[in-house]
């Protein structure tokens, strides 16, 4: 009996080991690039309509709902709001109500939300 044990623990052990280790191959290859080229592979701005969306999506879309006119928990009609851009602005970062203030969110976020609010505004 110990025999087998003494196998397993010198042969099949180590087997089973290295045999589930993964080698990592790195090669070397030239990425640097040109001025130039750094400056044409620049990604575009991101939309801020589209990005406030996805924010307001996450974070008020459950009082205001996806026209801005849901109204639950007591939440202000975002189509009939006289709020500008920059009023709008500072209610998302310091709240109002029982709205609870996103400052958390970073000033590009919440401009981006501002921005989104505006396209609900009945005209």
């Amino acid at each position: 009996m110990n025999w087998k044990l003494a196998w397993i623990i010198v042969i099949v052990l180590p087997v089973m080991v290295a045999c589930g280790q993964e080698t990592k191959k790195t090669t070397a290859t030239s990425t640097s690039k040109t001025t130039a080229e750094k400056t044409q592979t620049k990604k575009p701005k991101a939309d801020p309509i589209a990005a406030g969306k996805r924010v307001y999506n996450t974070y008020c879309l459950t009082c205001h709902g996806q026209k801005g006119n849901m109204g639950a928990s007591g939440a202000h009609d975002l189509t009939k709001t006289k709020l500008s851009l920059a009023e709008s602005i500072k209610v998302i970062t310091e709240g109002r109500g029982l709205m609870t203030p996103h400052k958390f969110l970073g000033e590009e976020k919440i401009k981006a939300v501002a921005k989104y609010i505006e396209t609900f505004k009945v005209k």
